[in-house]
This record gives C-alpha cells, structure tokens and sequence, in this order.
C-alpha cells in the first residue's frame, strides 16, 4: 500500500506532471485568469512543468482564481462554470490520476455519472433494467437543488482526510476546492460552499459527497440508478415511494445539508424521463418535449463558405454519441429524416457559397447520422 510520502512524492515529480499535461493538451480546453494559452504553455513547457514541480515540491503552490463564465443551459438558463488555468488543471489531473482509484474502491455500482466505464448509457439501460423487474411499479425521480454549489467544505475536508493518506494531498485538494472566483471583470467572489462546475475534480468529489447516500438508498432499495445528482428509485406501491421521500429527503437535510428539488412520483407504465430518455416498461423513446429540442438542434445546424461552423459540428456529435447509442432505430430514423431534408434545404440556400463538389462533399462527411 503507498504510503503518505509516496503520494505527493509522486505528484512533484516533472515526469508524473509531464503525463497531465499531455491529458490537458488532448482535451484542447481553453485557459483561466492567467491568459496562458495552451499554446504559449507549450511553447515555454520545460520552463512551466519545473516551475511547478519547484513550487510543489517547496509547498508554495497555488492555485489561481477559477475565471467565471455563463453558457446557456435551457431558454433563459444558463450553467456557470469556473475556468482553471492551465498550471491549475494540470495540477487538478495529475491529483485526480493518483487518487481516484481510491474513490473508486469504495463507490456504489448504482453511481454512474463521471466515473470509468460507466456514463449515461449504461446508466439508462440500467434504469430500464430497474424498471422491467415485474415487482417494479412505481418511480421516485429525483434530484437535488443546486448541488454543486451547496457542497459543505468542513464536511468535504473531514471525509477526504478520513479516506486520503496523505495530509499535503487533502490540503491541495481543498485549497482548489476553496478557491475564490473572479468575472471578466475581475471582480473577487468568495467560494464559501460548494465545488466549481468545470474544475478537473469536481465531478469526482461530487461522487464522493453522495457516496453516504448511495449507502443509505442501498438499505432501502437494490432499484436505484444515480447519474451526478439525478436519480430514481423504483418500488412496488405508490405508498412506499412516498415513505422513501419523506426518508431520502430527511437524510439529505440533515446529513449532508442538501434539497431536493420538486419530486416525480409516478407510475412506471406510464413512464418517467431519465437523462433525457423515456423510460417505461415498453422501453425507451423521447418525450414530445425532448424529440422538439432534438429537431431545433437539427435545425440550429449553420453553415459559412467553409463547410458547418466547429460548434455546429460539436453540437451535433455530442447528440450522436448520446442519444444514437440508446434510441430504438424508428425513433433515430425519424430524425435522420428531418436532418436529411435540413441538409437539402442548407445546401440550396448556400450552394452559391460553396466552392466546388470537392468542399460540398467534405461538408457531407463531416454529419454524422443517428442510425444504423
């Protein structure tokens, strides 16, 4: 077993920063505060990775303040996400290399948001899996109000010393966990409570936060599927469901300081939307909600005499990798169909903008279709 020096022994050495950076470099991601962009930290690499292995090493390492920036989330929503620097993330990666295999050990196997050969898929075949079981009738969907910005920072600490063997490796982890927040124009927020959305170890602390419940739920029920702060629970009567609430919502409040938002209790031959899916006992397709968004993404795809704009392209991958890997083939149909027909419509608007067959057929490559 390693021991506490073996730890941040580790974690100082150039070699072991080396290898995050190379993950940092292939995500592409962009810079925080500092202005340093992949780019210039790559064009002075030697000099940034010693650097910070000098400051590790002398205990006088510190993170920058997480840059604030808004993305939309849903109309008149928006996800606020806090950008590291580039010293910060690689930082951030290299302690989440050396300790998530500890996290690891002790979760659930009914956790499966950011975790190793889990995810979204598995998550919802799962639930469906729950939900099939012939003594399953009812859902308890839930999910939690503000989470990651209501993490409690003293009960953090206490369970990751309780689980890290090594002091200096909580320390670093909380000093990023604690880290104030800046805005473009550079005005300080204190970070009080929670994790910031788009720093490299939250999502895993996030998990960790939750693990007491996954506990606790495991206790009541074998039928429990949770992805990040959203999850379900599935049982025999209507009765039961709510007795779960009452409990679930109880030990939330008094045990980790959490909310949950408004309940879904339902039945499951009527279904329940899960990560975005239907689920129910005839399987899985979209609600007439989501199937709407789907085809404004579709209709949302934008072209320049270049081809489809990179966000356009991105959108539209990250609909494919995840509803094309889980909808029943009509369903991916259907909307292939519509994107076929919007394709149609792009080109005869834009044909004037295309140079030549050559660029129109590299544009065609480029979409992918969500069926088979």
């Amino acid at each position: 077993m390693e021991t506490r020096k073996s730890y941040y022994s580790v974690l100082c050495t150039e070699e072991f920063l080396f290898e995050a950076w190379k993950a940092i470099k292939s995500k592409n991601a962009s810079g925080g505060i500092d202005g340093i962009t992949l780019a210039c930290f790559e064009d002075n690499l030697q000099t940034y990775i010693s650097e910070l292995s000098n400051d590790l090493k002398a205990g006088t390492w510190s993170p920058e303040p997480y840059l604030s920036i808004e993305i939309p989330k849903k109309k008149s929503e928006v996800r606020k996400l806090g950008l590291l620097s580039v010293k910060d993330k690689i930082v951030q990666y290299a302690i989440k290399t050396l300790v998530e295999p500890l996290f690891e050990n002790i979760f659930m196997d009914s956790s499966y948001g950011y975790r190793p050969n889990k995810g979204h898929t598995k998550a919802v075949r799962r639930a469906l899996s729950e939900c099939c079981k012939k003594k399953n009738k009812w859902v308890l969907r839930l999910d939690i109000d503000n989470y990651f910005d209501t993490i409690n920072h003293h009960l953090l600490a206490a369970r990751l010393h309780a689980l890290i063997p090594d002091e200096e490796i909580v320390r670093l982890i909380m000093l990023s966990v604690q880290m104030g927040i800046v805005n473009k124009h550079l005005k300080w927020s204190d970070n009080l409570e929670g994790v910031p959305q788009g720093a490299i170890l939250s999502p895993l602390l996030s998990n960790f936060y939750l693990h007491p419940f996954d506990k606790y739920v495991q206790t009541l029920t074998r039928s429990y599927v949770r992805y990040a702060d959203d999850f379900c629970l599935m049982c025999e009567t209507h009765e039961l469901a709510k007795s779960w609430l009452k409990q679930l919502s109880v030990y939330l409040q008094t045990h980790l300081g959490l909310s949950l938002n408004t309940p879904i209790v339902a039945e499951l031959r009527k279904g329940f939307e899960f990560l975005g899916i239907t689920i129910s006992k005839g399987g899985l397709s979209l609600s007439n909600k989501k199937e709407v968004d789907l085809k404004e993404r579709i209709t949302n795809l934008s072209v320049t005499d270049k081809g489809f704009t990179p966000a356009s392209l991105r959108a539209w991958a990250g609909v494919c990798n995840y509803y094309g890997t889980l909808l029943p083939q009509p369903v991916l149909h259907s909307l292939d169909d519509l994107l076929y027909e919007h394709l149609k419509q792009v080109v005869s608007a834009s044909y004037r903008q295309i140079a030549n067959r050559a660029v129109l057929t590299r544009m065609m490559s480029e979409i992918d279709y969500l069926s088979n």
